[in-house]
């Protein structure tokens, strides 16, 4: 395996650290969406 220079390292660091953000971030906005989803069916079908 060729040794990563610290350039290269900090470059992938920072790439996961983004990647987990927007993951997070959207878990968060489709969590909240889902959640209301399903309390508006229930409102409907409770009535």
């Amino acid at each position: 395996m060729a040794e990563l220079e610290i350039g290269t390292l900090i470059k992938i660091i920072i790439g996961l650290i983004v990647v987990v953000a927007v993951i997070f971030g959207l878990y968060l906005v489709f969590k909240n969406q889902v959640i209301g989803f399903f309390k508006n069916i229930f409102n409907l079908t409770l009535g």
